[in-house]
């Protein structure tokens, strides 16, 4: 549904489509811009480590009343 219909949304409308690499998904989307990510990249992990630190940091802060 989505490969026969993404040419009628509207230009400013993005569609994030997570998918583990298999022909019968892949097949379909060929035809859209795809931007594969490397989820075993020292970038991703970065990024996860980043996010852990803000939620403790976030969750010490309301523990003691500073948020």
């Amino acid at each position: 549904m989505l490969a026969r219909n993404a040419e009628r949304l509207p230009d400013w409308l993005g569609i994030v489509v997570t998918s583990p690499p298999e022909f019968d998904v892949k097949t379909p989307l060929q035809a859209l811009n795809r931007v594969p990510l490397d989820t075993q990249s020292d970038f991703n992990y970065a990024d996860i480590d980043d996010a852990k630190r803000g939620a403790a940091e976030s969750s010490f802060a309301a523990m003691i009343g500073n948020n």
